[in-house]
């Protein structure tokens, strides 16, 4: 049966031996009221368990002594690691320490210069705020932008500008000039190997003059080498000058000559031009046709004629047109000594009197009309036809009739008729 409880009194009565209780689990826990010493047990159980004890701690004493010695391992490492990082350290720190002196060194420098240029900047702000005076040239690098205004009191401004943009509605050229001017003022325009253009105003003539010029921008007399042409939408001024004289009073003058009755109006066309009886300009009669006539006339017309009468067999005609002529005058004088009456007809040549535009009468209206052609004299434009050749008479209807079919427009017809009395 299991031991549930042993009481002092107990194990006095039962005789348990050392030996057997050196093997048990005995623990310090009370027996009732009671507990069992470990005085109590067996001097070799005692050992066993102290030598047991012992070697346990043995080997966690060796154990322990193990990790110390890596321990000890790693901290010589960690000593000479911490040595060579101090020997580093050291070297570094001697570095840091010459850095810090050429640091030092130029940021001394870097300072004095920085208070040398504050200096000066402060000297050139103090300078302009109180309106001094640069001395030496001022370059730019950058805009410079001006609220205020720009006074400039040198010699020139040179601008080497593109495009220019002004705002200004005028500009004063010769601003310093003061008293009565004597020098000429205006601009320049560079025309390279060409020389200068000019628009400039002259002194000399008190006028504004557009020019060529190859005098220099100091010239203070501008010298043409010759005028520019001007070209303009519209040109209005009160009084124009022509070399001097007034533009409006010489075309007046010029247009009261000759040419004061044509000067406006157009001509009519294709007419040769003449002059009336007050020296005017008047259109003549003569067509450019007729006036073609006389291209290439060498000399006098009737100096030719007669020379050309005088050379050829044309010289007969006249011989002829003079036996005629006395004939008609013999004619006439018979007539007139019987009391012929002598009527004239003159008409111009278009449709003619009868049927045909050759055909003409002796009077009209027919009146006593001659009996025979001889009584009949018929001229064309001043000459004196041949009976029979140049024209038949009717004495029945007194009608003229010409041999040419038909007779040019515009000539004169002219006939003398000796009629008998009516």
């Amino acid at each position: 049966m299991a031991l549930t409880r042993v009481t002092s009194t107990v194990l006095e009565s039962n005789a348990v031996s050392a030996e057997k209780m050196a093997n048990g689990s005995i623990t310090s826990r009370l027996y009732g009221i009671k507990s069992l010493p470990l005085s109590a047990m067996s001097n070799e159980a005692n050992v066993a368990l102290a030598t047991l004890g012992v070697s346990a701690n043995v080997n966690i004493l060796q154990a322990n002594l193990n990790q110390t010695t890596a321990n000890l391992a790693a901290a010589s490492a960690n000593v000479l690691s911490v040595g060579g990082n101090t020997i580093s350290l050291l070297a570094n720190v001697n570095l840091n320490a010459a850095n810090t002196v050429q640091l030092q060194h130029n940021l001394a420098a870097n300072v004095n210069s920085v208070k040398a240029n504050v200096d000066a900047a402060e000297a050139n702000i103090a300078g302009i705020l109180d309106g001094t005076t640069f001395t030496g040239q001022v370059n730019m690098s950058d805009d410079l932008v001006i609220s205020g205004n720009l006074t400039v009191l040198g010699d020139s401004i040179t601008a080497n500008t593109l495009n220019s943009v002004v705002q200004d509605r005028f500009i004063l050229l010769a601003n310093s000039v003061t008293g009565a001017p004597s020098a000429d003022v205006g601009i320049f325009m560079n025309r390279g190997t060409s020389g200068n253009a000019a628009l400039f105003y002259d002194e000399s003539t008190k006028s504004f003059t557009v020019a060529e010029t190859r005098d220099p921008d100091s010239n203070v007399i501008i010298s043409p080498t010759g005028f520019a042409n001007l070209v303009a939408g519209q040109f209005t001024a009160s009084s124009v000058k022509y070399n001097g004289a007034d533009l409006n009073t010489a075309i007046t003058d010029n247009r009261s000559g000759a040419i004061s009755t044509v000067y406006k109006d157009n001509l009519t066309v294709s007419r040769a031009l003449a002059s009336d009886g007050s020296g005017k300009i008047i259109v003549s009669d003569v067509t450019s046709t007729e006036l073609g006539y006389l291209d290439g006339v060498s000399g006098a017309i009737q100096t030719q004629i007669d020379t050309k009468i005088a050379t050829t067999d044309s010289a007969a005609n006249d011989f002829v047109t003079f036996q005629r002529l006395n004939a008609n005058i013999n004619l006439v004088s018979s007539n007139v000594a019987l009391g012929l009456t002598q009527l004239i007809n003159v008409a111009a040549s278009a449709d003619g009197e009868g049927s045909g535009n050759n055909n003409f009468f002796v009077a009209t209206p027919v009146g006593g009309n001659p009996v025979a052609i001889n009584n009949v004299v018929v001229s064309l434009n001043g000459i004196v036809q041949a009976k029979t050749t140049d024209y038949i008479y009717t004495p029945a209807s007194g009608k003229v009739t010409f041999t040419d079919a038909a007779i040019p427009s515009g000539l004169t017809v002219q006939i003398i008729s000796l009629n008998p009395p009516s």
